[in-house]
């Protein structure tokens, strides 16, 4: 799991809890031995932030990645919604290769949770 971007709405849910949601929706990727981007990496945008910015941790993004953290900083987050978090999956395995497989079906099959 790489290029993790969550966007959250101060007031309502501190950074620290953000930051432990969006932890928590990666576990059972870890657990089934996914390397995840450290927490230092994540770009993190407060839904009050003016700024919409085409960078990511001070540094210059290829153009997709670029685009993808304006989306989701110009997306209106709705009224219920505290949090939003956006990752990039990539699968490096053989065809064979179960784990790689489960890991795949498992970020699939991951529903869409409003907190």
């Amino acid at each position: 799991m790489r290029d993790i971007a969550l966007r959250y709405r101060p007031g309502r849910l501190g950074i620290a809890d953000a930051l432990d949601a969006t932890e928590e929706i990666f576990a059972p990727f870890a657990a089934a031995g996914a390397t995840i981007e450290p927490r230092h990496r994540w770009e993190i945008v407060d839904d009050e932030d003016e700024g919409l910015t085409l960078t990511a941790n001070g540094s210059p993004r290829s153009f997709a990645e670029a685009m993808r953290l304006h989306q989701l900083r110009a997306k209106r987050m709705p009224d219920h919604v505290d949090l939003s978090v956006d990752a990039v999956l990539v699968v490096d395995a053989a065809a064979d290769d179960l784990a790689a497989a489960a890991l795949f079906w498992l970020a699939l099959a991951l529903p869409n949770h409003d907190w």
